[in-house]
């Protein structure tokens, strides 16, 4: 059994995906199986995927019709074999101890997930800005959960898909939801925290997170945005805490606020006729 498994969903990222790759398979450590699946792309990625896998035999490449970034990572969990998994998008990249470091700290600690910090970095610029939690090591979840809305306002970092590792046993049955087309990976997690008891926050910095890449689905205008699906994440997200019992002070109060937002521009931006 391999180590770990490596999912990265592919659409049109062509400019990007050499340097993705390579930066995989350039980590110091070797027992992995790496599953790149073209989400239907109408550029080279797939093309240039497929050359990538027959010169490493630990690539595998799946070839699909488009169906989204949820459908795409679903598929990648249903072929994964590895004894861990982990996320990585086709823009970005990792150093050459990602991997390694990874395996050490849920190995070490025992940790039913690691969330690492990352780097920000620029296609067009030096600048980088380093991200990482002020909290670090082995924390059970019921020492994080009264903060957890706190902390997920001010960094996102529960939801990012990437930068975290979680064994192939713990998300079994767990899927991305395939009608949602943004915040899908937060959607995804907050299933898989539901049965997350510890999580060993990791200090370095070997994930580089693109900003401004081109075809990036972070920035859409309002009248793209799907409200009503996003009203129901965070209606998710009310029940996970209420499932933990933490529903409460904080938490209670970001949640609110956040879904009353939702509800408000799902009243103005959504089709009525669906609402």
């Amino acid at each position: 059994m391999k180590k770990i498994t490596i999912i990265m969903p592919v659409f049109n990222k062509e400019k990007y995906i050499r340097e993705t790759i390579e930066s995989v398979l350039n980590q110091t450590l070797n027992e992995f199986e790496f599953i790149i699946i073209d989400d239907g792309s109408t550029d080279k990625s797939g093309i240039i995927s497929d050359v990538y896998a027959r010169k490493d035999e630990r690539i595998r490449v799946i070839h699909i019709p488009n169906g989204g970034v949820s459908n795409a990572r679903n598929i990648g969990l249903d072929m994964a074999e590895g004894e861990y998994i982990t996320f990585i998008d086709a823009d970005d990249r990792v150093t050459e101890g990602y991997l390694e470091n990874l395996y050490d700290c849920i190995t070490n600690s025992k940790a039913d997930m690691v969330i690492s910090g990352y780097k920000k970095v620029w296609e067009d610029s030096d600048k980088v800005e380093i991200s990482s939690m002020n909290i670090l090591g082995l924390v059970e979840m019921d020492d994080i959960l009264p903060y957890f809305a706190k902390w997920q306002k001010e960094t996102g970092i529960f939801g990012y898909c990437w930068g975290k590792v979680f064994s192939r046993e713990l998300c079994q049955g767990i899927y991305f939801d395939t009608s949602i087309r943004l915040a899908e990976d937060f959607d995804f997690y907050l299933k898989l925290y539901r049965r997350v008891k510890t999580i060993y926050f990791d200090n370095k910095h070997n994930y580089l997170y693109l900003q401004e890449a081109q075809n990036s689905s972070v920035a859409k205008s309002d009248y793209e945005i799907d409200y009503v699906a996003q009203l129901k994440i965070n209606l998710r997200y009310k029940e996970f805490l209420e499932l933990k019992n933490f529903f409460e002070g904080n938490n209670q109060k970001i949640l609110l606020e956040k879904i009353s937002n939702y509800f408000y521009f799902s009243l103005f931006y959504c089709d009525l006729n669906n609402f």
